[in-house]
This record gives structure tokens, sequence and C-alpha cells, in this order.
């Protein structure tokens, strides 16, 4: 856990609501937010103190939800904490309803993706013949309404450059396992043998190199997703436009305003694979635009 100014950018979102006089507004986060306190040692929760400040500045009818992305055609398991404020007392607010309920499987979301070789710096731009209706969507811009026909050249599919040793663990990982269940496998000299070559790290990291599971969906894609899944196939990491995929962004999206990779370091700008990992699944915003268009045409009867 973190206590800094992050835990306050809610403040932002109320300033802004304020200034344009909006009718309700909408905060998402993590569930463990609803248990998460101002500061150590304190017993005043992040969520009461937004709902003090809500009910200040008028949005006295609130109401908290937790929605899975799974449930809105995005093909991962992403359960997020959302708060909907509304000035008008009488409005019954609601939450979108699940649109999905066969879920999206990792593998119908990369469909068409082509494979792509670790440290040959050489992006691939055409799609393969392999469908999905997932993937279909993906690449309709119509539906996005961010152009015409289906997108038919790809965009941040470039290999990452991974050493040797890395490839190597790669390879010992089956679907479903992490860097975890390797250092539960290997044990003892065997272990230290690894570690020596340097294909096993010398500290477990337990959120790290999970080989995606293709006939599921994905875990939770974060803004560490480079370093956290490993390809349910080949032995590399996600391209960014996988990552997207599983996001459910669009192909035709164009992430700007930061370079495609930067070390996790102390910085003011964020990569590609962050952007994505901090978004909001488009499928799961499309849902709650739907959602919040209709409590709208209620406040104007």
């Amino acid at each position: 856990s973190f206590y800094d100014d992050r835990q306050f950018l809610f403040r932002e979102g109320i300033r802004i609501a304020r200034i344009a006089n909006a009718k309700m507004i909408l905060f998402e986060n993590v569930p463990a937010i609803t248990t998460k306190t101002v500061e150590k040692n304190s017993n005043k929760l992040i969520v009461d103190l937004l709902k003090d400040e809500l009910e200040e500045s008028g949005y006295t009818n609130y109401k908290e939800f937790v929605l899975n992305a799974v449930d809105f055609g995005v093909p991962q398991k992403r359960n997020r904490f959302f708060i909907l404020a509304a000035k008008d007392k009488n409005l019954k607010l609601s939450s979108p309803e699940a649109t999905c309920h066969k879920p999206v499987t990792v593998k119908e979301a990369l469909r068409g993706l082509p494979n792509v070789i670790p440290n040959s710096n050489k992006e691939k731009k055409a799609y393969t013949r392999a469908r999905s209706d997932y993937a279909d969507l993906m690449r309709d811009n119509v539906f996005w309404k961010i152009g015409t026909g289906t997108a038919d050249t790809l965009t941040y599919h470039m290999p990452m450059k991974h050493r040797a040793c890395t490839l190597e663990r790669f390879s010992l990982l089956r679907q479903g396992e992490s860097l975890k269940d390797l250092f539960e496998r290997y044990v003892g000299p065997e272990r230290e043998k690894l570690q020596e070559r340097r294909v096993l790290p010398k500290k477990m990291f337990i959120k790290r190199n999970y080989r995606l599971i293709s006939n599921e969906p994905s875990p939770t894609v974060t803004s560490h997703c480079l370093d956290e899944f490993v390809h349910p196939k080949y032995n590399r990491a996600l391209t960014v436009r996988e990552c997207a995929r599983l996001q459910s962004f669009p192909d035709a999206y164009d992430f700007c305003g930061g370079p495609y990779l930067v070390p996790h370091v102390d910085r003011e700008v964020q990569d590609k694979y962050e952007q994505i990992g901090d978004a909001v699944p488009p499928l799961l915003a499309y849902a709650w635009g739907t959602e919040l268009n209709k409590l709208l045409k209620e406040c104007h009867k």
C-alpha cells in the first residue's frame, strides 16, 4: 500500500465536475480501496472521505458497485470498484448489466496477431488469416467510431529484447505457471544451478512471468503487464498490441504521449504498457457510457 497524493486524486474529479456542473460523476478503483485508510494508523477510510466530499459538493446521491470486466466481453478477469454519484436525489442509480455470458479467452483475443521473434527488432504489420468474433470487433473501426471499414495494418506489435537466460526460463513454464511455480519445482542444487546461470533470479517475485492459459480469460492486466505475462504459446513477453487486445483496446487505437518502454523508475511519463494496464477496459467503459446515457435521459424527464 502507498500513502501519497495519488490517493486523493478523486478531488480533481470532483473539482472538474463542479466546474462543469456535471449531473453525475463516476469513480473507479481497485476493490482494495474500500479498506484503505487516508494515512497509516488512521481509522478514516479513503472511500468515506470521498463520500464526505461528494456530499459537500452537492452529490448526495451515490451508490457503490463492483464489476468484473470479463462480464462485458473483455478477455480478462478484472474486478473493479465503482462509485456513481448524482446531484438528483430521486434518481435511481444503477450499473450496466452484463453483456457477455461466455467469457472471451486469451486465444480468441489474440487471433490474427502473428508471432514476433524476440530480439529481432522486427515489427509485424500484417494480420494472419485466423479470426474470432472478438478479434473482428477489435478491428471494426465503424463500431469504435475511429474510421471506416476494418483495421488492416497492425501497430505496436514489436517484440521485446530478452536475454538467453530469460528465454530459457520462459521455456520451462507451462500454461498457468509463473516464476513462483518454478521456485517450487526446482529446489536445492538444481535451483542453485539455474540461479548461477541467471535462468532463475535470486529472489522470487510472486507476480512475475505468468504464462497465460489459452482457453481462459487473462488475469488482471496491470501497469506491469510486460513483466507479469508470458505468451501462452511462444517463449516471450507480450507485445503492446497483445496487451491492448486483452484490455479490449481497438487495433486502430494509437497510444500517444509516452515512449514504447521505459524502466520502472521515478519519472513523470508513462510508457505504453503502463497506459494500457492503468486504463479502464474500453468495452467496460462503453457499457458504463451506455448506462450513464440512460440515466441522463431520466434526469431530463
